[in-house]
Order: structure tokens, then sequence, then C-alpha cells
């Protein structure tokens, strides 16, 4: 289905969010969960991606969602910056916190808003405008993905609202994961829906160019 073409996209979006919701609350109950997460982010810390970014902006993951602590583990060791979101209270905004590396994460994060770990408001906040980090790579979870960088999120527009304050010479690079069910031939986006530059579903990386490598 060409979904550009399509009247009802937010239709669409609302079937589309309630099947994959149910997909991944099955998916992540049976073996595949753990197996696939480690795959993307061995995929992940293997790329340019990762090798030139000077701060990763990870996530804590809701119990469905891939998990990408591993990523988080290896770019302390690696000595990058690292952070992790928080909700703003009664607003579809969020900031990202710095954590550090020399503390274990429990240390460092409290349920949020949605009870997943969110970083504790006595770490440094990443500063949006000129101070924002050179080169960043931002890990974007959603629930559909398409290899040329379409995707479909949870409809908060959190990480919309937020890529879109970041200046547009920091050459923030926005990488979407997922499991391998959740990349599909196309995805319903609207002008708003910011595209990503890369996408990992399963154990392959796709550039928005199109070619999976």
């Amino acid at each position: 289905m060409n979904y550009s073409d399509s009247e009802n996209i937010k239709a669409q979006k609302l079937l589309l969010r309630k099947k994959i919701k149910f997909e991944l609350k099955l998916f992540s109950q049976g073996g595949k969960a753990a197996a696939e997460s480690e795959s993307v982010c061995r995929v992940f810390l293997q790329s340019d991606a990762y090798r030139n970014a000077s701060a990763v902006f990870a996530y804590m993951n809701m119990p469905s969602e891939l998990d990408v602590s591993s990523v988080i583990a290896v770019a302390f060791r690696d000595g990058k910056e690292v952070c992790i979101p928080r909700i703003v209270p009664g607003t579809n905004q969020m900031d990202f916190f710095y954590l550090d590396g020399s503390l274990p994460l429990e240390k460092q994060t409290e349920p949020g808003v949605f009870q997943i770990l969110e970083p504790k408001l006595s770490l440094q906040k990443v500063p949006l405008g000129k101070f924002f980090p050179e080169n960043a790579v931002i890990l974007v979870p959603g629930l559909l993905f398409s290899a040329d960088g379409k995707r479909l999120g949870r409809g908060k527009g959190f990480y919309d609202r937020y890529i879109a304050a970041i200046p547009a010479e920091k050459k923030a690079l926005l990488c979407g994961t997922g499991f391998s069910f959740q990349l599909a031939p196309d995805v319903p986006v609207e002008p708003h829906d910011r595209r990503l530059d890369c996408v990992i579903c399963g154990g392959k990386m796709y550039f928005s160019r199109n070619d999976g490598v």
C-alpha cells in the first residue's frame, strides 16, 4: 500500500499501533527478544555511526521494547558521553540528561511517568542550541520502521519535538532500533514525522537511501 496517497493516515496509524503493540507484548514474552536486542546492539556498536559519535543518546526500554542497555555499557567503556530521556510531567516533551559512567544505573535513575526508568533531576541536562554535542547519535525506539527511514512512534510526539529542536549544524544522526518484525515495506507518515538516517531491525542496518548493509 502506498500510504502517501491515503486520506486516512491518522486512522491507519491508530490501527497499526494497536496491532504492533499486541505483537510486541507477545514477542517480549517469548525467548527471542533478548537475542534480537543483543543482535541490534552488536550491529550498532560495529557501525561507523557509533564509532564517529561523540555522544550516544540511548533510552531505557519499556518491557516490550528492544533493550539497548548493552550500548550504554560499551559506550561508557569507550569513553563516550551517554544520555537518556526524561519526560516533562504533564507535557509531550522530554529532555535528555547525561549519565555518569562511574556510577551504576540504579543510582542515577528512578521510575518515571510511564514507570520507565528515567535519569534523576540531579544529573546534568543536555542543552539544546549551540551547546548541544557535536556528532551525536540518537537511538530512536518506535513501533514500526521502513528501510528508507520512516517511523511510526507511539503517538505522543516526544522524539519528533526533541529532534526538531536540535540545530541542523550539529549533525545529529538518527538511528531507529527495533525487532525484525518491526520492519515494514512502508510506514504511514505525516509532514511533521521526522525521517531517520538509518534503521537497525534484527541483525541488519538500513540507511535512508534504502540500501541495507
